[in-house]
């Protein structure tokens, strides 16, 4: 009974911390497996969240399974080395006519055919709200590596990458 009670307060203080941190997720992709060329997998998912009223994160998270049990990997080659991948945005959203917040549509992409991730770029003095362009990573085989336009970091939306067939 005692471990039952400790249990169910952990769980209501795991709430509440959740609360208060005013951070809620509203949307999470469905998980894409990658396979790295010696035949472990791995999944990275698009998350995004509502920091604030009118304010959104959006990033893209890994995990892999190993020995039946789910860990955080590396976004960028499944790996176990956790450093920050930059493989996220914010962004506000102005209030609809109303005066409302609705929240946004998912602006990470990543296009499961070319193995092409796709992250909005931010700029850290004012939040975007639907910038244009775009930094692309590719996946190899090995890890996502950073395509680059014309010696530039970054494409114009819409963009058509080469086909490597």
């Amino acid at each position: 009974m005692k471990r039952i009670l400790k249990n169910v307060i952990l769980i209501l203080l795991a709430v509440w911390i959740s609360s208060c941190a005013g951070i809620h997720n509203i949307y999470t992709s469905k998980p894409y497996c990658l396979k790295l060329d010696d035949g472990k997998e791995y999944y990275i998912v698009i998350k995004q969240d509502k920091m604030r009223n009118n304010v959104y994160a959006e990033y893209v998270d890994a995990f892999a399974y190993r020995n039946k049990k789910k860990v955080v990997v590396s976004v960028y080659d499944g790996g176990n080395d956790l450093d920050d991948c930059g493989m996220e945005v914010q962004y506000k959203v102005r209030p609809n006519s109303t005066g409302k917040f609705k929240a946004p549509q998912h602006r990470i992409i990543y296009d499961e055919k070319k193995q092409i991730l796709c992250i909005p770029m931010d700029s850290p003095e004012r939040f975007s709200t639907w910038s244009n362009y775009y930094v692309v990573y590719k996946f190899d085989g090995k890890m996502f590596y950073r395509l680059n336009n014309k010696g530039e970091s970054y494409f114009t939306w819409p963009f058509e990458l080469p086909d490597e067939s």
